[in-house]
């Protein structure tokens, strides 16, 4: 919708957006972690990285960005064979920038609104990704391994455009897919380090624009698994 949003109500609504998106994200973790609680304690690892992403096509031209160094992601992995792990990821990515390229904006709602937007414009991409995944890993677990993965699930997407105090924002749930290419090497006391790259890939559905269109970025992901034992 188009509104004026003040500082209390930007703070309440990235309050209220935060807390929606974090519990959807922990409620699918929270599942994979009760499917998968009958394995033993050695079978499971929790990820948590930072994400540098780059943008691609209708994402890079709406954001008006080139990368972003505002990416976060949490996942679990459980082992049911010693080189395939099932699991839950979530992430949070952001894009932004501005521009002063005229944008036609459709939002829904009881006060739905369609207008062309002229002038410096800030645009937002808040892309948060839960996906339930499957990875394949080369090597032994007590060494180095490689691994391969494909993520499945939804993507929120959020865009948003400023003009002044004029804000206009739009979200919609996206099917999505997010394979992955990456790196695991053990670094001790149930510790590894890991290094990734992930495409993600949002199909179309309606924009802020009024038109269909798919999101998608890449990832390089950097981060640390532990498995339960580190903490005993």
């Amino acid at each position: 919708m188009i509104e004026k949003p003040d500082d209390k109500r930007k703070l309440e609504y990235a309050m209220k957006k935060t807390t929606m998106i974090l519990t959807k994200a922990i409620s699918i973790i929270v599942l994979a972690l009760v499917l998968f609680a009958p394995l033993k304690a050695a079978d499971a690892i929790t990820i948590l990285s930072w994400n540098i992403s780059f943008p691609f096509e209708d994402t890079k031209e709406f954001s008006q960005d080139s990368e972003s160094f505002l990416g976060v992601a949490l996942e679990y992995r459980a082992f049911f064979h010693p080189n395939i792990s099932i699991g839950a990821y979530a992430g949070w990515h952001v894009f932004n920038g501005d521009t002063t390229r005229t944008i036609h904006v459709e939002t829904e709602g009881d006060n739905a609104y369609k207008a062309d937007i002229t002038g410096k414009q800030f645009r937002y991409i808040n892309s948060f990704p839960i996906m339930l995944n499957l990875h394949y890993y080369i090597g032994s677990s007590r060494g180095a391994q490689a691994y391969i993965g494909l993520g499945a699930g939804t993507m929120i997407i959020e865009e948003r455009v400023e003009l002044g105090v004029v804000a206009a924002k739009h979200t919609r749930w996206h099917i999505a897919l997010a394979p992955e290419l990456g790196f695991k090497i053990p670094l001790g006391y149930n510790l590894s380090g890991l290094a990734s790259v992930k495409y993600h890939y949002a199909f179309p559905a309606k924009r802020i624009t009024g038109e269909k269109y798919p999101h998608s970025y890449l990832s390089i992901n950097i981060g640390f698994a532990w498995d339960q034992n580190f903490f005993y």
